[in-house]
């Protein structure tokens, strides 16, 4: 309900501004060597002589990272009339030559339309919906503000070591017979241990992924399984959090051997 009030008065607001201003700011003076931009720019000005506004979410280049409340963005727009789009980059650099620029050009215009903390705005309300629409889901633990820890761990680094969790396995773990240690620190000898840690704080191992440069080593995989499940805390843990809610999440943590 506060969410259609919101938008009833935003829509009322906005709407009283008519037409769109002169061209000015950075698109104003384009080098005619950049052809990229202009070429861009081109089309984004015969989309906006055709009443057509776009907002795109920059979404990385060889890293694809897509807005996690897209749907929910693009359902908000919609009603404002604005199309939405996920825009990736090159990662190979030409000299003067300008990437983005249809995007760029065309959040310029809904800036000059509707305000510059539109858009703002209505990623802060979608991302707040799109918490509310998935709270019972389990979220990619990267895609959270903060992401599961450890049980004691106050390292709230977002990586995928807990030193805590580490200790824990280093001092209960006994190595088999016939396991041949990494002769260096250039050698790989890890498991990536999946995980499922809900509201609550409890965690459970869904899966184990090992890398040991040494192949024999991996004969002894159901043994290192047993001795995590038996030196990981299982209770505890600090939930996920989006939006300072506590969510379920999944996570992956790596563990290293000797």
């Amino acid at each position: 309900m506060r969410c259609l009030l919101f938008l009833t008065v935003f829509t009322t607001t906005l709407y009283s501004c008519n037409g769109l201003p002169e061209q000015k700011g950075r698109f104003a003076n384009i080098s005619k060597a950049d052809t990229t931009c202009l070429k861009e720019v081109s089309k984004a000005k015969a989309d906006v002589q055709m009443g057509k506004l776009t907002f795109c979410h920059f979404a990385g280049s060889l890293l694809f990272e897509p807005l996690r409340s897209g749907d929910e963005m693009d359902s908000l727009l919609g009603k404002f009339g604005i199309g939405y789009a996920e825009e990736m980059t090159s990662d190979v650099i030409f000299e003067g030559q300008t990437q983005g620029c249809y995007c760029d050009f065309m959040k310029e215009q809904i800036d000059d339309k509707f305000g510059n903390d539109f858009i703002d705005s209505l990623l802060n309300l979608s991302d707040s919906l799109y918490v509310q629409n998935n709270i019972n889901d389990t979220f990619y633990y990267a895609s959270c503000d903060t992401r599961p820890n450890y049980p004691s761990d106050t390292d709230m680094h977002p990586d995928e070591h807990s030193a805590v969790f580490q200790s824990d396995l280093d001092k209960s773990i006994s190595y088999p017979v016939g396991y041949i240690k990494r002769p260096n620190y250039d050698s790989s000898a890890f498991v990536d241990v999946h995980l499922y840690v809900d509201k609550q704080g409890n965690a459970v191992i869904t899966g184990y992924r090992f890398l040991f440069d040494i192949k024999a080593n991996y004969e002894h995989e159901k043994y290192f399984e047993q001795q995590i499940e038996k030196a990981m805390r299982k209770t505890g843990w600090t939930p996920a959090t989006i939006r300072n809610q506590k969510v379920n999440s999944d996570m992956v943590m790596r563990l290293g051997f000797d």
